[in-house]
């Protein structure tokens, strides 16, 4: 449980330094202008994405958890 508390947090500010990266900035990689309804899609596939990932990991955790539960 402590793995998935430590990988909760990275996760956290990952995602925190992310998002405040698509705020921040005025024009993306190929030159478009990044108005607010568009850096709002990116942060919805970006919370999206985070949400994928969170539960992939809480799942892993959990089932690892249950797992060796048997075993000792």
């Amino acid at each position: 449980m402590k793995a998935l508390k430590i990988s909760s947090v990275i996760w956290l500010i990952l995602f925190i330094l992310l998002a405040i990266f698509i705020m921040m900035r005025h024009v993306d990689g190929d030159g478009v202008v990044q108005t607010m309804p568009i850096k709002l899609i990116n942060l919805a596939v970006l919370a999206i994405f985070a949400l994928i990932v969170f539960s992939w990991t809480s799942y892993l955790a959990f089932d690892c958890a249950e797992k060796t539960k048997y075993l000792v």
